[in-house]
C-alpha cells in the first residue's frame, strides 16, 4: 500500500511523516523545505505501509517546482490513499486544496491538524459535519504530540478498501454544461479523474493539454461555438471563486466559536513588534549576536571585570575571563577528553618505530582531533538555529528580509535557500528549485557560499581561540556579517552590470508561534553529528593521511622535514599565487595553501590540514603558533594576513559536494561563470583586506569611495528594478 501525505506548507506535514516513519526528514517553518519528495514506511498490524511526503504547495496548478512534484506523484503514480493535513488554524485557505484533491477519485482522508491550539483560542472544528460536506473520513490529530494518529491510520487503511466519487463543488450555471460536456469525452477514455481532468482542460492547464490534445480541441470548439460570452481567461478565476464560494458558505458552521474565550493570537501581538517596519532588522540581528554570545563568549554574563582573579576553573570559568557560555563549556569538556585520548596514544606508541607514532599521533590523530574538536560549538549554534526554525520565528527573518532583498534583485523567497546555506550549502542550493525566476536562482546560488556554513564554522573557531579568544563571539558573528555585506555588494554590482533583473512575488504565511519540539530538535541535532562523524571517519582521515604522507616523504621517499617534503616544494611554487593577497609567505607560508585547497573536499579540512602540518613542522608547535607566522612577519601585517585568509576561505569554492549540487541546478554555462564569480570574488576581496589592513588609511580611502560608488548605484537603478510586494498571509 503507498500513501501520501500532502497539504499546505506550515500545516505540519512533515511532522506527521517523522512521526509516521521515524525518519528525521528535515522540517521548517517556511514553503519548499520539502522540494523532493521523501519516502519511509510505517508498521500497521505487521504490515509495512509506504508513506510518501510531498512538497508543501497550495493549489494543484503545475506551475511552481513544488506544485510540479505533488501534481506528478497524485496523477501518475498508484496512490492507494491521500493524507491530506488540513491546518484548523487556517482551516478557510487550506480547504482550498482539499477541494481540488477531492476532485479525483482517489481514496482521501482528512487529517485536522492543530486542533489543541485552536481549542485554547475558543476555537472548534465541527468534524462530523466536514465528513458530512466532504464525504470523505475527517480525523483531528496533533502530529507534533502524536495524538490520533492510529485512529486515522486505521481510518487510512479503511479508506483504501473503499471507492470513492469525486466531489463537485464548482456550481455555475454559466460553465456547468460546459465541464458535463468534458467530462463525457474524457470519461469515454476510461479517466479515473475525469472530473479533476476536465476542470485543467478548461483552465487551458499545459500539463493535461499535453496529455489530452484531441479533447482539449473538442472543448475549446465547444467554447467557441457557445461560449462566446466568456473570455479564455475568465475561465480559471470562475472555477477559483466558485471553489472558495463552496468553501465560505459552509464556514460558519464548520467553525464554532465561543466568543468568551476567542481573542486576537499570541503571535499577532507578538509580530507587532518582531515584524515592525523599523525595528524588525534591528531585533533579528540582536536575536543572531545572542546565539553567537551564547555558543562561543568566555564571558557569558558579561562579569568578567568583577570576578577577574576570583575564579580559575578549566571548565566552567577563567581567572582573566569571567564564566563561560554554553559552548565555551561544551568545548573546554571536549577538548579535556581529546587530549586525555592523545596523550594516551602517544604513551602507548612511545617505543613502536617514527614513522608508526608520527602517522598515529601527529597525522592521524592531530587532524581528527582538531575536526571532533569544533562538535560541540557547531551543534550548539545549530540547536538555537533549529529552536529558531521550530518555534516559526525563521519565517519572520524572510518577511523581514524581504524589503531589502528587493533592493539586490533578490525576493525573501531567496532567504530561505540562503538560511539553509548556515547550515550546509547543499541542501540550500537544492531548495532554489522553490525560485521560479531564473535570474534570482542563479544569484542565490552564486551568493550561496557566502552564507558561511557549519564546516566553514570549524575555521573560525579555530582562528577565534587563537587570534581574539576573549571576544570569540563577536569574532565569529562578524565573520558571518562579513559574508552577508560581502554578498550584499556582490549583488549590487552584478545589478549594476544586469539592471533588468526582476524579482519574484514574494507570498507566505507567517505561522503561529509555536513551542520547539524536543524530539525535532534532537533528530535535527543527531543527523548533524552523525554526518559530521561519517565525515570525520571517511574523507577527513583519508586526506590526513595522504597529507602526513605528503609532508613527511620527499619525491624520493625519505623522511624529511616538511619543507623538504613532497607538499613542502608543491607549496612554495603555488605561494606565489597568493603573495599578493598576503599568505604564502614566510617560511611555512605554503601550509596555509594546502590547507586552503584541502578545503574543497571539505571546510573542516582546513583547520585539521593547518593542525597536522604545525605539528610536523620544523618549528613544532600547534594550530595557534602557526598562525602568528602567517603574514611572514608579526604585528598588523600579521592580522592583515588573518584577515584576509578568513575572508579567502569564506568566499571562495565551497566543498565539493556543494560543486556538484551547483552544477547539477546551474547547468554547464552559468556554472563557469559562478566558478570565475566565485575565485574571482574571493581573492579580490582578500586583496583588498590585506592591503586595507595593512595600510589603514589606503582601507579608510578604498571603504569611502566603495561605500559611495555602491549608494549611487543603488539609488540609480532603484526605479530600473521591477519591485512585487511582500503579503502576509
Amino acid at each position: 500500500m503507498k500513501i501520501c501525505v500532502i497539504g499546505n506548507p506550515n500545516s505540519g506535514k512533515t511532522t506527521l511523516f517523522n512521526a509516521l516513519t521515524g525518519l528525521s526528514a528535515r522540517t521548517g517553518n517556511w514553503p519548499g523545505v520539502t522540494v523532493s519528495k521523501k519516502s519511509g514506511f510505517y508498521k500497521y498490524n505487521n504490515e509495512k505501509i509506504e508513506i510518501v511526503d510531498l512538497p508543501g504547495i497550495y493549489s494543484l496548478r503545475p506551475y511552481s517546482p513544488e506544485e510540479i512534484v505533488s501534481r506528478d506523484v497524485i496523477m501518475t503514480q498508484d496512490i492507494d490513499v491521500i493524507i491530506d493535513i488540513v491546518d484548523t488554524t487556517q482551516i478557510e485557505r487550506s480547504l482550498y486544496l482539499t477541494t481540488q484533491i477531492l476532485e479525483t477519485s482517489i481514496p482521501t482522508v482528512i487529517a485536522l491538524n492543530f486542533n489543541d491550539e485552536i481549542i485554547k483560542k475558543g476555537i472548534t472544528v465541527d468534524s462530523q459535519y466536514l465528513e458530512k460536506l466532504l464525504k470523505v473520513k475527517v480525523c483531528p490529530i496533533s502530529a507534533l504530540r502524536k495524538d490520533g494518529i492510529k485512529e486515522l491510520m486505521d481510518n487510512v487503511v479503511l479508506a483504501a478498501t473503499l471507492p470513492r466519487e469525486p466531489l463537485f463543488t464548482v456550481k455555475d450555471d454559466s460553465i456547468n454544461p460546459l465541464i458535463n460536456y468534458a467530462c463525457d469525452l474524457l470519461i469515454k477514455e476510461n479517466n479515473k479523474n475525469a472530473l479533476f481532468d476536465a476542470l485543467k482542460l478548461i483552465e487551458d492547464d499545459e500539463y493535461e493539454i499535453s496529455h489530452h490534445k484531441e479533447t482539449y480541441e473538442l472543448i475549446n470548439e465547444e467554447k467557441r461555438l457557445n461560449y462566446q460570452n466568456i473570455n479564455y481567461a475568465d475561465y480559471s478565476e470562475i472555477i477559483a471563486d466558485k471553489r472558495y464560494e463552496f468553501i465560505t458558505n459552509h464556514m460558519d458552521k464548520i467553525i464554532v466559536k465561543n466568543d468568551s474565550l476567542h481573542k486576537e493570537s499570541k503571535s499577532l501581538k507578538i509580530d507587532k513588534i518582531l515584524t515592525h517596519k523599523w525595528l524588525g532588522l534591528p531585533i533579528f540581528l540582536l536575536i543572531m549576536l545572542a546565539i553567537f554570545h551564547l555558543t562561543f563568549s568566555a564571558d557569558f554574563l558579561f562579569l568578567g571585570v568583577f570576578i577577574k582573579g576570583r575564579l580559575d576553573n578549566p571548565i566552567f570559568a577563567a581567572d582573566t575571563e569571567g564564566i563561560n557560555s554554553i559552548g565555551v563549556i561544551l568545548s573546554n569538556l571536549m577538548n579535556m577528553l581529546l587530549d586525555f585520548i592523545g596523550n594516551a596514544l602517544a604513551s602507548w606508541l612511545s617505543n613502536a618505530p617514527q614513522w608508526v607514532s608520527s602517522l598515529v599521533v601527529d597525522g592521524i590523530w592531530t587532524g581528527i582531533g582538531t575536526v571532533l574538536s569544533f562538535i560541540p560549538p557547531i551543534l550548539c549554534l545549530f540547536a538555537f538555529l533549529t529552536v529558531l526554525e521550530d518555534t516559526g520565528y525563521m519565517a519572520r527573518g524572510a518577511f523581514i528580509l524581504d524589503r531589502a532583498f528587493k533592493g539586490l534583485g533578490l525576493s525573501g523567497k531567496s532567504f530561505m535557500p540562503l538560511l539553509m546555506c548556515f547550515g550546509c550549502a547543499v541542501p540550500g542550493i537544492m531548495n532554489t528549485k522553490t525560485l521560479e525566476n531564473r535570474r534570482e536562482k542563479r544569484l542565490t546560488i552564486f551568493l550561496a557560499p557566502f552564507f558561511s556554513c557549519g564546516a566553514k564554522l570549524a575555521i573560525w573557531t579555530a582562528f577565534a581561540g587563537a587570534v581574539w579568544a576573549s571576544h570569540a563571539d563577536l569574532f565569529v558573528f562578524g565573520i558571518y556579517l562579513f559574508g552577508i555585506i560581502a554578498a550584499i555588494l556582490s549583488s549590487l554590482f552584478l545589478k549594476f552590470i544586469n539592471p533588468k533583473r526582476e524579482t519574484s512575488p514574494f507570498i507566505m504565511e507567517l505561522p503561529e508561534y509555536r513551542r520547539p519540539s524536543l524530539i525535532n530538535v534532537s533528530k535535527a541535532l543527531w543527523q548533524r553529528l552523525k554526518d559530521y562523524l561519517i565525515r570525520a571517519a571517511t574523507i577527513i582521515a583519508a586526506v590526513i593521511i595522504v597529507i602526513w604522507f605528503l609532508s613527511t616523504f620527499n619525491f624520493r621517499f625519505q623522511m624529511v622535514e616538511i619543507n623538504e617534503s613532497m607538499l613542502g616544494i608543491i607549496s612554495k611554487y603555488l605561494s606565489y599565487i597568493f603573495v599578493p593577497v598576503g599568505f604564502g609567505m614566510g617560511q611555512n607560508g605554503g601550509l596555509f595553501i594546502i590547507s586552503t585547497l584541502t578545503g574543497i573536499l571539505a571546510k573542516e579540512l582546513v583547520p585539521a590540514t593547518m593542525d597536522t602540518l604545525a605539528g610536523l613542522s620544523s618549528s613544532g608547535g600547534d594550530f595557534a603558533s602557526l598562525i602568528k607566522t602567517m603574514g611572514g612577519i608579526e604585528g598588523i601585517a600579521n592580522y592583515a594576513s588573518i584577515f584576509a585568509f578568513l575572508a579567502y576561505n569564506l568566499l571562495t569554492f565551497p566543498c565539493v559536494a556543494a560543486i556538484s549540487t551547483a552544477r547539477a541546478e546551474l547547468g554547464k554555462k552559468d556554472f563557469i561563470k559562478a566558478v570565475i564569480f566565485w575565485l574571482s570574488s574571493s581573492y579580490i576581496m582578500a586583496f583588498l583586506l590585506y592591503w586595507g589592513i595593512r595600510f589603514w588609511f589606503v582601507g579608510i580611502i578604498f571603504v569611502a569611495i566603495l561605500g559611495g560608488l555602491f549608494t549611487f548605484l543603488a539609488l540609480r537603478y532603484k526605479n530600473k528594478t521591477k519591485e512585487v510586494p511582500s503579503y502576509v498571509g
